[in-house]
């Protein structure tokens, strides 16, 4: 089996724990492609622990949201879920705890960024939790996945109406102010063909309110509209909009993104990725690359979000409330 004893032990560190079976965490770090040039059956990959894994973290989440935020309904703990249980929030915990050093993948794979992409990175968390789960049980996983996923379930209680898609919030939001639609802007690409980074502005009234990144145009642009969400909950913005005075556009990396590489000394600091909410399973599960159902995530809208913003609106009502007033009042003058 792949992976170093002084390389698990690294790992082990920055997990805090200490497994009985070292043989179960590299296992959880061996991608498909390495045992296609090493040799080897596809059951010696992560796939299987990869599959445990994401049910044990679903349950895990459910039960802190289910918890943690005893007054919202039922589709708001799904859609809470869904934003934490996503391929860029997992990705992110991954790279904050180094994972994709430790990984044993095929030449190709490596070549091509395969320690740092996403889906890989995603995919070796869920199956590190497996691998707690089956080496410590239940308590030592759930442990270490509220840690590992401590920004991440923090920010739904702090952005609970930000659950749903953060572009249809934004819209929502300027319009009740009597504003026009944001638009979203292109600024730049960079990156080599294989891992783009798109930047993105998004613009309303012609004045840029937000600036994102992400490795798809769609990321970038909901990362932007994260940040513009932001300055819309400043307490003079609809004044300094209503006057045409200048708004400085902020960069994403706001509630999502600080310090990675203080993560182990800071559990509440972040990657500097943009806070993207979707994943190639959309912040959920795709067929596409895994074969794997799909389930409703951020970028969905739910019957409760849709049925007359009762959902989004309950759980968001101060910004909302006086949004509407100036809203109202502009309309009248």
């Amino acid at each position: 089996m792949p992976g170093s004893d002084l390389a698990i032990e690294d790992l082990e560190s920055n997990l805090g724990l200490t497994f009985k079976d070292q043989g179960l965490l590299k296992q959880a770090l061996v991608h498909r492609s390495y045992l296609n040039e090493h040799g080897g059956s596809p059951l010696d990959s992560y796939e299987r622990m990869e599959f445990l894994g994401d049910a044990v973290l679903e349950l895990i989440v459910s039960t802190e949201l289910y918890h943690k935020l005893p007054g919202i309904t039922e589709g708001e703990l799904t859609k809470g879920r869904s934003f934490v249980v996503c391929r860029p929030s997992l990705a992110r915990a991954a790279r904050r705890l180094s994972m994709g050093k430790h990984l044993s993948l095929g030449k190709g794979e490596l070549e091509s960024g395969g320690q740092d992409k996403e889906s890989i990175l995603e995919e070796a968390f869920e199956s590190v939790v497996a691998a707690i789960y089956l080496d410590q049980g239940y308590e030592a996983a759930r442990g270490f996945a509220l840690r590992a996923l401590g920004p991440e379930i923090e920010d739904i209680g702090r952005r609970r109406g930000r659950i749903e898609n953060p572009k249809s919030r934004l819209q929502e939001m300027v319009q009740g102010m009597g504003l026009s639609t944001p638009h979203y802007r292109l600024v730049s690409t960079e990156g080599p063909d294989h891992q783009p980074v798109f930047t993105v502005e998004v613009l309303v009234d012609e004045r840029v309110l937000g600036l994102g990144k992400g490795s798809k145009k769609t990321d970038a642009e909901r990362a932007a509209a994260e940040v513009a969400l932001d300055q819309c909950e400043v307490a003079d913005f609809p004044q300094s909009m209503a006057a045409g005075e200048p708004i400085a556009p902020a960069q994403s990396g706001g509630h999502l993104a600080d310090t990675a590489e203080a993560f182990l000394e800071n559990p509440d600091s972040d990657s500097t990725n943009s806070a993207t909410s979707t994943r190639e399973k959309p912040c959920s599960h795709s067929s596409s690359e895994t074969g794997k159902t799909t389930r409703p995530g951020p970028n969905k809208a739910s019957s409760e979000a849709g049925n007359g913003g009762s959902a989004a609106s309950s759980m968001f009502s101060g910004p909302l409330t006086w949004m509407k007033r100036f809203g109202k009042s502009s309309k009248k003058s």
